[in-house]
């Protein structure tokens, strides 16, 4: 009996060990992430689109990000390096108007101090988003050329941004999207189902009117059996909905990246 005790721990040990060995060189072969990569990106020859590129050496595919109308980018970014983590390609795009992004022709800041009212605010806000369907497109193209093209292509969007996710599927192939309490009026969503069925992930608060409306709609309405509904109490909506329930960050970027 203590012959085979002895022989049996010896295995266990050699298990053990044979395991650790393998974590260890896992490891040490996996390469260290990269911090983000300041991109320009040439949307005509009067504009010039800025971005965080977040890359891995052999990636399985890329998310372009786009923020919502209020240009928030903190939770994104935490977003795009758990992407990166598991060896995903993402880019935080800041749109015309916002951030790095920003020009004396092109600012939110701007438009918003000169605005007397939510009404007038609206109007200038709308003639800078009319750029956005351009930017968007130039960001995918400049995903497309940097990847093999046999890799997918996902969208993130939060908010105002949805309509650009559905602009930019109109005319490119998108596997997967994601619509965190999505703003879409009767010609967006009707343009959205339009497309084929694309993969989504909606992201809702039910006391959010608006957008919880359009997210029944489109849930309701998409065919695709990956597609995934989430709905929260309250009415917290875009980026300070990922604030408040910190796991889903983790949960965007396991859907996306799963196959």
């Amino acid at each position: 009996m203590k012959i085979v005790t002895i022989l049996l721990l010896g295995c266990m040990v050699a298990s053990i060990s044979s395991q650790a060995l393998a974590r260890n060189a896992q490891t040490e072969h996996r390469s260290p992430l990269l911090p983000p990569t300041p991109i320009n990106i040439d949307v005509n020859e009067r504009f010039t689109l800025t971005a965080q590129y977040y890359s891995v050496s052999r990636p399985t595919g890329a998310t372009i990000i786009l923020h919502d109308c209020s240009g928030v980018l903190e939770p994104f970014n935490e977003l795009a390096q758990l992407l990166q983590k598991r060896q995903h390609n993402a880019l935080v795009v800041s749109l015309r108007g916002y951030g790095e992004s920003a020009t004396e022709l092109h600012s939110h800041k701007k438009l918003k101090e000169e605005s007397n009212d939510i009404v007038s605010y609206q109007q200038k806000l709308a003639l800078l988003t009319t750029f956005w369907q351009d930017d968007v497109l130039e960001a995918y193209q400049f995903l497309r050329n940097s990847l093999d093209k046999k890799l997918p292509i996902n969208m993130i969007t939060s908010g105002c941004s949805a309509l650009y996710a559905v602009s930019t599927a109109e005319k490119m192939r998108i596997n997967k999207a994601v619509f965190i309490t999505p703003e879409l009026d009767y010609s967006g969503k009707e343009r959205y189902k339009n497309l084929m069925d694309i993969p989504t992930y909606f992201i809702e608060s039910i006391y959010h009117v608006d957008s919880y409306q359009v997210t029944n709609e489109l849930f309701s309405w998409n065919g695709s059996g990956q597609t995934k509904l989430q709905l929260f109490k309250g009415d917290h909506y875009n980026t300070a909905l990922l604030k408040k329930e910190p796991s889903l960050i983790q949960d965007i970027a396991l859907w996306l990246t799963n196959n």
